[in-house]
């Protein structure tokens, strides 16, 4: 995945953890599991199916934006 690509990636999946209240690393891991699976469902197919990313690149930019960006 390019440079351009990457930050498109990213900032899709800033916008849904925004929508899902989000802001940190606490409300990533202390979210419930009905939310945890619509979350995942919703970057399943707002991101990893747009950009075409297997487990490690999504993994790779979640870990990112918890712990550089947000």
């Amino acid at each position: 995945m390019d440079i351009s690509d990457s930050n498109e990636a990213i900032n899709a999946t800033i916008k849904i953890l925004d929508r899902y209240g989000i802001k940190n690393s606490g409300d990533w891991y202390n979210q419930d599991e009905e939310e945890g699976a619509e979350l995942y469902e919703n970057i399943k197919a707002g991101v990893v199916e747009v950009y075409d990313l297997d487990d490690n690149e999504m993994n790779d930019i979640i870990d990112e934006i918890l712990n550089e960006i947000l």
